[in-house]
């Protein structure tokens, strides 16, 4: 880990940016290997995107990403490692700036294994999509729900004492319901040729599919006459999906990239979506 005091009131420039802090980083990189490959990933301060941190880095054969305007939440420190350190030092006090970069700096090192690779995990997955555009337009989101008779599934919350999972008072018997698989896409049958893709875990906030069957189950519950039987709820669904308007799908499918920058932004938690 590599970290730097920087004084009070010093504002980060171009000269202190390619002359201090960058060759302190590469040197570090390359202490072992000095032509190991390095691919730098920053946002678009000022002194990152200057003309002099451009030839600096071009010089020092270091790779830059593309960073998406309007994006700070896509770095790693932004969204996991400095929020999470300071919810860890949070009511500490220090004596000395050194004492409290002695703190972050074993707080970071102390961090489980397994949060890294999470954090890395939904990086690197929103960072491949993060400059998506008209991509989205090519892609087919898939999804089934259930939906029951009387509009309810039967699940009911409870409050229980521990040792009382397994009481059958708790128990509720599901309603008979109907369960739909579906699909939506924006030109799918321009862009036939299907392909999967990958999808990272406890993220289902972000198929704009979600909302489907919400318009569907909102439009069901409705009805004058709620449907009584299976056969009927079938029919019911049928009419519901195919009433759904291509443009309302289209405008599901173009939120693609601001539900990429949320989920970012939550560290992978649920969004607003």
């Amino acid at each position: 880990m590599i970290q730097l005091l920087i004084n009070d009131q010093r504002t980060v420039i171009a000269d202190w940016y390619t002359t201090i802090r960058l060759p302190k980083v590469i040197t570090e990189l390359r202490k072992i290997n000095p032509e190991r490959r390095i691919i730098l990933h920053q946002d678009n301060a000022s002194s990152h995107i200057a003309q002099k941190t451009g030839q600096y880095l071009t010089e020092e054969n270091v790779e830059l990403l593309d960073h998406p305007p309007y994006s700070p939440d896509l770095s790693p420190n932004d969204f996991f490692t400095f929020p999470k350190i300071k919810n860890r030092l949070r009511g500490q006090r220090f004596q000395s700036p050194e004492e409290a970069v002695d703190a972050f700096k074993n707080a970071v090192l102390n961090l489980p294994a397994n949060e890294w690779n999470k954090c890395f995990e939904n990086w690197f997955w929103c960072r491949q999509r993060s400059l998506w555009d008209q991509e989205w337009n090519s892609i087919a989101f898939s999804d089934e729900s259930r939906f029951c008779l009387g509009m309810h599934d039967g699940r009911a919350r409870v409050r229980r004492r521990r040792g009382e999972r397994r009481n059958p008072q708790f128990f509720v018997e599901r309603r008979v319901g109907v369960m739909v698989w579906g699909a939506i896409a924006y030109d799918f049958f321009q862009h036939n040729d299907v392909t999967l893709l990958p999808w990272p875990p406890r993220s289902p906030d972000l198929s704009p599919i979600e909302h489907v069957w919400y318009m569907m189950g909102r439009r069901l519950l409705n009805l004058q006459r709620p449907p009584q039987t299976l056969e009927a709820l079938r029919e019911e669904l049928v009419v519901a999906w195919n009433e759904i308007p291509q443009e309302d799908i289209e405008h599901l499918i173009r939120s693609m990239p601001r539900r990429i920058g949320e989920c970012v932004a939550h560290q992978g938690a649920s969004t607003h979506y």
